[in-house]
């Protein structure tokens, strides 16, 4: 009788270690994923600084007035070549740069689908002056 009382201790022991891990998990998990979205988010301003000063320093040297149009393959030479958003043209949750025009005079914006990937982590306050789509 002793033993099938210390097996079921056993077994009571081993679904409250199992039920306290889950729930630990249920605290964890979405912690970590909001300071993924966070570090997502700043490397996304990151770029948006990056873009910015290429585009400054073409209009520069080319003396090209406000409002021109530059296309990414353009902005692209201005960026340190073995960057990430130089070498792959998107940012870090896949939006892609290669796709929008850029305008002297103005901050670039992200690309469409990056406010939907980084749901509410950073807010509209946190992006200005650039553009988030």
């Amino acid at each position: 009788m002793a033993q099938w009382l210390r097996a079921a201790c056993m077994r009571v022991d081993t679904w409250v270690a199992l039920t306290a891990a889950v729930l630990l998990l249920g605290v964890v998990l979405p912690r970590v994923q909001r300071a993924k979205k966070s570090h997502q988010a700043s490397w996304i301003m990151d770029d948006m600084r990056l873009l910015e000063a290429a585009l400054e320093k073409y209009a520069f040297e080319s003396g090209e007035p406000k409002g021109t149009v530059v296309p990414w393959e353009t902005v692209r030479r201005y960026l340190k070549p073995t960057s990430t958003l130089a070498t792959t043209g998107r940012n870090g949750v896949g939006g892609d740069y290669t796709r929008l025009t850029f305008t002297v005079g103005r901050p670039p914006s992200t690309p469409v689908g990056t406010a939907a990937a980084l749901g509410r982590v950073a807010g509209r306050d946190f992006w200005e002056p650039y553009r988030l789509e």
